[in-house]
């Protein structure tokens, strides 16, 4: 009898346990912002520099040895969420006999959102649009386009970096394309508070 009461109450014991995981997880599924190291309640603005950031298409290397963006972030439920407003880039040049002519965000502002993928932070970017055009008669992407799609980035909190790579746009399901072409964009933008009430301050996901 008393093994008969074991077996019946172990197994129930594991699935309340998994359960219970599963419910925490859920709970905690996607990062919320801190600054200066409390949980964000109202709307920040946060900003960050890029030195250099690289826009690889068809073999042609656009880089922009300078790039800031300016972004606006709050908490919402169980997610951090905002929108990037402003994207400028400085001394940007291309090659394999390309010329760049045009390379300029568009369609601002672009959302964004925090995620977990494998219990790390991700930020990603979503609705990003970039015009550009490249002149050069041996140019494998010569003339005018637009790269569009999402870009995601690993949220690196002891650095105070978001690094955008080819494995962090893989682990968050990021794309960028143009037309059929795949686009990779990659970049380590510092992070910090850059509005009046916490300018300077750290910025975390967490």
């Amino acid at each position: 009898m008393r093994n008969r009461l074991l077996m019946l109450i172990i197994p129930a014991a594991v699935a309340a346990a998994t359960f219970t995981a599963f419910t925490v997880a859920s709970a905690s599924s996607a990062p919320k912002w801190y600054v200066g190291g409390s949980e964000l309640k109202t709307t920040e603005t946060i900003g960050g520099l890029a030195e250099p950031s690289d826009l690889t298409v068809a073999g042609v290397s656009t880089k922009c040895e300078h790039s800031y963006y300016v972004a606006k972030i709050l908490n919402s439920g169980e997610l951090g969420k905002g929108e990037v407003t402003n994207l400028p880039l400085y001394e940007c040049s291309a090659n394999a006999n390309c010329t760049l002519a045009k390379l300029e965000p568009t369609k601002l502002p672009w959302k964004l959102h925090t995620v977990y993928e494998e219990s790390k932070p991700y930020l990603v970017i979503e609705g990003v649009a970039i015009a550009t055009e490249y002149t050069g008669s041996s140019c494998a992407i010569k003339g005018k386009a637009e790269v569009t799609g999402s870009i995601g980035g690993l949220v690196e909190n002891s650095t105070h970096k978001t690094v955008f790579s080819a494995a962090s746009a893989q682990a968050t399901g990021a794309s960028l394309k143009v037309g059929t072409a795949t686009v990779e964009f990659t970049g380590s933008y510092t992070v910090e508070a850059v509005g009046p009430e916490h300018a300077g301050q750290t910025v975390e996901a967490r």
